[in-house]
């Protein structure tokens, strides 16, 4: 299942960085939230000509490999995967799924759930007064603690430049729903978490009932507070999942196995040709830079041997400068004064042979050469 997750967790990451050091939680993809183990995407700052694929695939199988891909004692597996049209990755997958089977799960604890909630809603008391945001597409989610949770489309300004919005609440804090207490504190596989249900929001057109939400609330310690998840799991019914580092605190909502976020590190596979251009654009990108910086070619040296220049800052550096050259050809121009009786008597197809021979001494081959007319007050001289 992860396999497939994977390929998701790659679009977003490609889509949004495309830099060597890019790293996507995928976290932030629904299927994963629920999953154990957990992986996080990162891709590598070193590129792989199409030619060397092959060659490396078998080193990394056959696990004799030296190279930056292999890492800590936990067996890799290589997947080579197309990501939309244009992107190739030779991917390095933990092999952990047999590690986390039903068989290591312990058994339930004993746990109080009146304390555990107790503890639960005390440690994210500091979450008060603050909101989190959640761009899922047309709409925008606001959850702001213990007090409503809303979906909304902002529309622009109106006429007195007061920004319109279309609002609908899903569910208020002053309208959460009664739960048992040991409904409140929930378990997957290792880890529990916290949820409540909160009621009370704006009538939905299909029902005739007010919306609700359920929240959860999730140990991560591998970041801030943020909105996972949000779905609509019925017509009206909502499910948010938020991820906080502050349930951490206590191991009743913390399990350090549970918890682990296995690397999947990848890197860029490009065709031979278009491999051979990058890594010379890298390398006269990084001279550049280094020459712009203190220290020079020294503090060039000095560097480590992974500080490679981001894919995408090269991407954008050779197209900058294409952009550049081009704008650059099509601004050259050169005016020729027609006061010269010799240039005077040019034909048409002597001017253009003329705009040739300049261009070629300009190194511009789109050079417009501009024939001016002789005017008469150099006629009269």
């Amino acid at each position: 299942m992860w396999h497939i997750l994977v390929v998701a967790v790659l679009a977003v990451s490609v889509a949004s960085k495309t830099s060597g050091g890019g790293t996507v939680n995928p976290a932030a993809i629904m299927e994963d939230i629920r999953e154990a183990p957990r992986f996080q995407v990162k891709i590598l700052g070193d590129l792989l000509a199409d030619s060397e694929l092959p060659k490396k695939v078998a080193e990394l199988s056959s696990g004799h490999s030296d190279e930056v891909l292999a890492q800590s004692n936990v067996v890799y597996d290589p997947l080579v995967l197309r990501v939309g049209r244009t992107w190739r990755m030779l991917c390095q997958m933990p092999r952990v799924n047999d590690t986390l089977s039903e068989d290591t799960v312990p058994e339930e604890e004993d746990v109080d759930p009146v304390v555990a909630v107790k503890r639960g809603e005390e440690l994210l008391e500091p979450l008060k007064d603050r909101c989190l945001t959640y761009a899922g597409g047309w709409w925008t989610f606001e959850y702001c603690h213990n007090q409503y949770v809303r979906q909304f489309h902002a529309l622009g300004p109106d006429k007195s430049g007061n920004t319109q919005e279309i609002e609908f609440r899903l569910g208020l804090h002053s309208k959460r729903m009664e739960l048992y207490d040991d409904e409140k504190v929930r378990r997957i596989g290792r880890s529990r978490y916290l949820t409540q249900v909160w009621g009370g929001g704006t009538l939905c057109d299909m029902t005739r009932e007010p919306r609700d939400v359920e929240i959860e609330y999730h140990c991560d310690p591998h970041g801030p507070e943020r909105i996972a998840m949000v779905e609509e799991v019925e017509v009206c019914s909502y499910a948010m999942i938020i991820n906080t580092p502050r349930l951490c605190a206590d191991p009743m909502f913390y399990d350090t196995a549970a918890s682990a976020v296995y690397d999947i590190k990848c890197q860029h596979v490009l065709a031979d040709a278009e491999y051979a251009k990058v890594m010379a654009d890298r390398a006269a990108l990084r001279l550049q830079m280094d020459s712009a910086e203190p220290g020079g070619e020294a503090a060039a040296a000095a560097d480590d041997d992974d500080d490679e220049v981001p894919l995408a800052q090269v991407l954008a550096s050779s197209a900058s400068a294409k952009k550049k050259e081009k704008k650059k050809e099509k601004d050259a121009q050169v005016v020729v004064s027609m006061n010269d009786p010799e240039l005077g008597q040019l034909s048409k197809g002597s001017q253009e042979k003329l705009r040739k021979l300049m261009a070629i001494a300009y190194d511009a081959p789109r050079l417009r050469v501009h024939f001016a007319e002789a005017t008469h007050e150099a006629e009269s001289k």
